[in-house]
């Protein structure tokens, strides 16, 4: 093996460290990208649900009234808090991360 042949592979291996360290980093972010997604689209369905427990509660007497309401208010008040919070901790990991 000349001295040319031996860095090509030296600079070939050093390569595709990179390039296998780089795809780390791709697969983690993606990784990071689902599990923020999925963590919202739980928020949501739980608000949905709340919200479906709720009508059915307040249709049951046949009309809805100004605390029923209100009540609903803070269902979605509240549903929509858990998911704000989420963004703003995913945000505030990803610049933690810079």
């Amino acid at each position: 093996m000349t001295l040319k042949q031996f860095f090509i592979h030296l600079f070939e291996d050093i390569g595709n460290g990179i390039m296998y360290c780089c795809s780390m980093a791709q697969v983690e972010q993606a990784l990071r990208i689902a599990s923020f997604a999925l963590s919202i689209l739980i928020s949501v369905i739980i608000i949905i649900s709340r919200v479906i427990d709720w009508w059915k509660k307040a249709k049951a007497d046949g009309k809805i009234t100004k605390d029923e309401i209100d009540e609903l208010g803070h269902i979605v008040g509240d549903g929509v808090k858990d998911i704000k919070e989420q963004v703003d901790s995913a945000q505030e990991s990803q610049k933690g991360e810079k």
